[in-house]
């Protein structure tokens, strides 16, 4: 929904004509020109493809137009023209010198006008031609300062000319999102999506566009089916959490809230969300576990760098920790630590994991026999509940250091998978007090990573990630950044597949890594688009660590899309594009 914005955009991907014969013929009307222009636009993108030039492609339109003036040939004249002209746009956005860019910007105006003159001689001839209309549009959009009315008249006759057209309802649709006119771009996005029922960008946008004019029942149809098709897109759940959220559909908010927190550990979008939620159902008067409060909490520290949040935020987490110590209806005063470890051998679960959090929570460094009466209770044969085994190994992992981690090992074979997740998540925290054992803990999570437990699996992937990227400030001066991506690969073969690589790929310029592009650029070659788009995106991040001139000039040059051209139509020409923009690597 942001706003249109003028862009550079690369010659290999300029107008959207129709991509291929097999693909258009659900548009055509019948017309005669419709095939020829077809085969053309393909013709011209097959020699953008084998490095000809605008030039070369505008001297052959013009040789063809002046031999035949028919629309098919006059169309693809217009086209070239418009090629050539983001081709000077593109040269006067990298020129260094003033005179450089004022004569490429000439160049690029007379071509635009050339084109639009051109356009106008085709639908002379032929009064119908959408695609004609819609370059125009889409010409429009891209001139230095857009009249956004212009191009609406272009793309709206376009779209009465041919309603079938789905390029054009795309154009037409990012006009409205960006005007906040979401009412008038509901119907559009619902025969978008009718036409292209497996264009998932396109039914999400509709339910986002639902959701913003309440019709919250119809937006939830929508995300039912993408998440038929993507069950742990995080894009997904955190819209499906917000409608749930807004609805008054608490439990199932927090539960989505909480998903997406394993999910996507790095954004505090979900920890947030859970806090919100928790909010409102404490305001219905409605019951609430204070361990979803302290997990929220705990993440949005994790992820806080301003000092002073992070101490508010700590007190708030000791605050919530404290009440969930306290059993309900005890004793004013604090218990002495015979009393707790009396509790500790009572025969109530409920007591003993409250002895354990008092215990936990004590000013006082622990005594050995505290330690000791507390590790009594990590075996399953001496104590049966896994709630208190797992508040046990959360205990001592808090109280003590690394000298414990082979103790704690042994509680990774419990056969409860809560158990085993509290584990990890206890290993987490020792390492991240402890740096220097952040490798081997990093080795014992990745024998989690394959537990026959998702939930186990998501916490030790969590767990890796957290320990590589808290040893990763910066790469310039940190020799473990092997490590940080064996925790990335690590992550991205999770339950979650492909929604893990986009999610994990998406927030690799957190870590700040000097040599990104060793990471990033295999997955250009992944089979899946979405994946190649995340790999896309990254690389456009990771300018702001490159080290060094070269790397710094080779990231100023990555191609420029405007944002609606990265889409999967338009695949392999983006592919050409960037493969050609990686190939001046630095030292390739």
């Amino acid at each position: 929904m942001r706003p249109i914005k003028t862009m550079v955009l690369c010659v290999a991907v300029l107008l959207a004509a129709a991509p291929c014969v097999l693909a258009a013929e659900r548009w055509f009307l019948g017309e005669p020109w419709e095939q020829g222009i077809v085969r053309g636009v393909s013709s011209q993108r097959s020699a953008v493809k084998r490095g000809t030039s605008p030039a070369v492609l505008v001297g052959r339109a013009e040789r063809n137009a002046r031999r035949d003036k028919s629309v098919v040939k006059l169309y693809l004249l217009a086209r070239a023209y418009g090629l050539r002209a983001d081709f000077y746009r593109q040269r006067a956005a990298r020129a260094r010198k003033p005179e450089d860019k004022t004569r490429y910007q000439r160049h690029a105006r007379e071509d635009h006008a050339s084109s639009l003159a051109t356009y106008r001689e085709v639908l002379q001839q032929a009064p119908r031609c959408y695609f004609a209309y819609h370059d125009m549009g889409v010409m429009e959009m891209q001139r230095e300062k857009p009249t956004k009315r212009v191009a609406f008249d272009y793309l709206s006759q376009a779209y009465r000319n041919n309603r079938n057209y789905t390029p054009t309802q795309r154009q037409l649709i990012n006009l409205y999102l960006s005007g906040k006119q979401f009412a008038v771009a509901v119907p559009l996005l619902q025969r978008l999506v009718q036409l292209e029922p497996d264009d998932f960008e396109a039914r999400r946008r509709l339910a986002v566009v639902l959701a913003e004019t309440k019709q919250y029942d119809a937006a939830y149809r929508e995300l039912e089916v993408l998440l038929t098709k993507s069950p742990g897109n995080p894009g997904y759940l955190l819209l499906r959490s917000q409608i749930d959220h807004q609805t008054g559909r608490y439990d199932r908010s927090l539960s989505t809230y909480q998903r997406l927190s394993r999910i996507n550990p790095n954004v505090p979008t979900a920890f947030f969300g859970m806090l919100q939620t928790i909010g409102k159902m404490q305001a219905k008067g409605q019951n609430v576990d204070l361990n979803d409060s302290l997990y929220a909490l705990k993440g949005l520290k994790r992820l806080e760098r301003d000092s002073k949040r992070r101490a508010e935020l700590q007190t708030e987490i000791d605050r919530v920790e404290h009440r969930l110590a306290t059993p309900e209806g005890a004793a004013e005063g604090e218990p002495t630590t015979e009393q707790l470890l009396h509790a500790l051998r009572g025969p109530e679960p409920n007591m003993r994991v409250a002895a354990l959090k008092v215990l936990t929570l004590r000013k006082e460094k622990p005594t050995r026999a505290v330690l000791q009466a507390i590790a009594g209770h990590l075996s399953a044969k001496k104590e049966p509940s896994p709630g208190v085994r797992g508040g046990a190994i959360a205990a001592l992992g808090r109280l003590s250091g690394s000298a414990l981690i082979p103790l704690l090992r042994l509680a990774l074979d419990d056969r409860e998978e809560g158990v085993r997740a509290i584990t990890a998540d206890t290993l987490v925290g020792i390492a991240s007090r402890d740096s220097a054992v952040a490798g081997p803990v990093i080795a014992i999570l990745g024998t989690l990573v394959d537990d026959k437990s998702v939930e186990v699996s998501a916490h030790a992937r969590h767990g890796i990630l957290l320990l590589s990227s808290a040893t990763l400030t910066g790469l310039a001066e940190d020799s473990d950044d092997d490590a940080h991506r064996k925790a990335f690969g690590v992550w991205w073969r999770g339950p979650e597949g492909e929604s893990a690589q986009i999610d994990a790929l998406d927030q690799y310029h957190r870590v700040g890594d000097k040599s990104a592009d060793q990471v990033l650029v295999p997955y250009l070659s992944s089979p899946s688009f979405f994946v190649f788009r995340a790999a896309f995106q990254a690389l456009g991040k990771a300018r702001e660590t490159a080290a060094g001139a070269a790397w710094q000039r080779w990231y100023g040059d990555i191609p420029q899309f405007p944002a609606d051209r990265v889409v999967k139509e338009n695949w392999a020409e983006l592919k050409q594009a960037v493969s050609t923009w990686v190939s001046r690597r630095p030292g390739a």
